[in-house]
This record gives structure tokens, sequence and C-alpha cells, in this order.
């Protein structure tokens, strides 16, 4: 059973994990992208990992190097502080139409992996990116989800090629529940201090975990209409105050194109623990010592256009479900951990002003993934 775990580093890599009989070794498993709309391309080397123990496991200290068609060699470098992950930094005179890339890895075990030769294709620009407010179904019948669906208008000329793929990031801001203010210190006293709001409003930045992709292989023009991109619910403080949705989008090769069919097919199919067995996903990468050794990901090469749409706070939805941070009363003595540890009032047992804590990630934003600085773009 394959399941997808994926993470993008500089929105150009990902790497998933691969559960197979115990007594099957690990597969090496390489993913990188070279794009012109990401300044520090990104391989990732790793071996696979069974999903009842699902963790990255990096290999380290590989020799990774992209040739292009001219004879020029760019050499990736590990990072220390992130094993596994090998950047470079290969100038936009390079990264042109045309040109192609050929990736290869030489592992510590001299096991030596290269890619396909891999060519830039033209990408073009984004149509447009707009939205409406709509519900999604759920498994009560009687109850649906409001949110915001995403869709794409692409419009393309024969020029361009038939296959497409949209990476999306999202940004968002939210708050903490409560501002900080007294709170028992590590030696247990308590320290009574102004509001502090320095904490109470951060900004996320994540790529979102979907496959997204397109042919119009079949269709009588390089068009698309009404292209579901994403749908945002009203569930979380995603939409409460400020979103945004930048969106990718990548030409793909006809291989690449497949690879991530396959991709999307094996996520359909790993949704219910009984369903059939996924197919291995195998990608343009091969193992020069042991064609046997099948090596999972792909190396892409893709020509990238952008689109950004802002939304501040969107009131035609209803924000009433939202889960925000349940404070706990004061029984005899306060909790041990953590420290600080916050205190608060609640209204408990007929007492308005009865004193309670919460965990810290309610009054400090920054511990749930965000950070403080606002994005340029909300201000614009």
């Amino acid at each position: 059973m394959i399941a997808l775990f994926s993470s993008l580093l500089c929105n150009c890599v990902e790497r998933y994990f691969i559960e197979e009989h115990e007594t099957i070794q690990p597969r090496l498993v390489i993913e990188g992208t070279i794009s012109d709309g990401c300044e520090q391309p990104v391989v990732i080397v790793s071996r696979s990992s069974s999903t009842d123990k699902a963790e990255f496991i990096p290999v380290s200290n590989c020799e990774v190097e992209v040739t292009d068609a001219n004879g020029n060699v760019f050499e990736f470098k590990e990072d220390l502080d992130n094993r596994g992950h090998y950047s470079s930094s290969i100038d936009s005179k390079f990264l042109y139409i045309g040109n192609r890339f050929k990736l290869q890895v030489i592992t510590p075990d001299n096991e030596v992996c290269t890619s396909s030769n891999e060519e830039m294709l033209p990408c073009p620009p984004i149509d447009s990116v707009y939205y409406e407010l709509s519900q999604q179904a759920t498994s009560d019948p009687a109850v649906n989800i409001d949110g915001l669906q995403f869709y794409i208008d692409f419009d393309a000329s024969d020029y361009f090629g038939p296959y497409y793929r949209w990476v999306l990031d999202e940004t968002y801001e939210y708050h903490s529940s409560f501002p900080k203010k007294n709170y028992l210190d590590i030696n247990g006293r308590l320290v009574n201090s102004p509001i502090d709001y320095s904490t109470y409003v951060c900004y996320k930045t994540s790529t979102v975990d979907e496959i997204s992709i397109l042919s119009t292989k079949k269709l009588i023009q390089n068009t698309y209409r009404q292209r579901k991109l994403l749908f945002v619910d009203n569930l979380t403080q995603r939409l409460l105050y400020n979103y945004s949705l930048l969106v990718k989008q990548r030409s793909l090769s006809e291989s690449a194109y497949f690879y991530w069919e396959k991709f999307k097919k094996n996520e359909k199919e790993t949704t219910g623990f009984f369903t059939k067995q996924p197919i291995m996903v195998v990608g343009n990468i091969r193992n020069l010592n042991d064609s046997s050794n099948v090596v999972l990901g792909y190396f892409s090469v893709s020509s990238e256009t952008t689109k950004r749409i802002v939304i501040p706070h969107f009131r035609e939805a209803s924000f009433f479900n939202i889960e925000y941070c349940k404070p706990f009363p004061k029984d005899v003595t306060w909790p041990f951990e953590p420290r600080p540890l916050y205190i608060i009032s609640m209204e408990w047992g007929g007492i308005s002003s009865w004193p309670a804590w919460a965990p810290t990630e309610c009054f400090d934003c920054t511990l749930l993934g965000g950070v403080l600085e606002k994005p340029v773009f909300f201000n614009e």
C-alpha cells in the first residue's frame, strides 16, 4: 500500500512513503523539480518506510548533480540542517524553453541513479482564478459545509502542450484564542502582567496536499472552463480574516503527466483499508547498477506561470463551528506543566470569574506554525 506524504520545499519537491512486505528492502526515493519559477531547486533523496511507522529516512552524503543539454553541470549540496535535501542555484539564463536537464545521484553505497532527459516546455499565462460560495456534502445527507470553491479558467493556444499541473500555496491569517496576561513562572509564582497581544495574530503559508492536473489532449481546443482547484470550508479560521491562494501553473511532459495521474489514482485507491492494492508509482529515474532495483520518484523540469488571489474576511460564510481553545477550570491546584502557565477567567459553577488555564498555543499563535510578519499582499 502506498501513502502520499507531500512536502514542498521552495514548492519544488515532493516525497512519499510506501509500505511493502516486511522482507522487502526499502526503496530509494528521489524527487525533485527544476522550474523557472523556483529560485532554488531542491532534490530530496530518501528511503521508503512502511505506513505503520511512517517516517522520513534521509539518504545523506550523496553526490547530486544536474547536467543540461549544453554540458553545464550544476552541483547540489546537502543541507546539513535538513538531511537528505540537496539544493543548488541555477542561473535563470540556463532556464529557457527547450533546454533539457538530466539528474544523477550517486549514493554512499555507490548506487548510480539517473533520470531521463527532461525538456523545459513553455507554459501559458493563467487566464483567471476565481471563487464561488458553495456547499460540500458530508456523510450526513442533512448537513452541508459552507465554504469557497476555487476555479481556474485555462486558455492556451496550440503553441503550448496539453499537459499541466497546478501547485497551490495558501496563506491565511489566524488569531490566538486569548492574549497573554497573568501567568505562573517556572517557580510556580504568579506574575501579574499587562495584556500582551504580541503573539496574538499570525500568518501561515502551506502547500495544499492535493494533486491537481489537466490534460487537454482529447479536447478540440487547448482550453478548459471552471476547472475545480480547491474547496476551503468555514470550519477553521482560514477564511475568517485574510486568505490568499497562489496558483502555480506548470507545463508537463507526457511522461510527467502520467506519473502524476498514477499518483492521483493511487491516492483514491488508498482511501479505504480494504480497497484494491494500488500500483507502485515508478517515475523516470533508473538504477544503473541494478535495473531490477526500482527507484521511486520523479525528476521533472517545468516552466511556470502564477496568479494570486486575495480575499479579506469572507462575511457570507458562517463560522460558528470553528473550534477555539477550551480553557480548563482550576481544580485544587494548578497543573505542574507547562511553564509559563497562562491564566484566564471563565464561567464555572455559576461563578463568572473562575480561575482557569489553557495550553500555551492558545496564547502564542507561532506555536501553531505561523509567523508574526504580515505578508505584503495583505496590505495591497
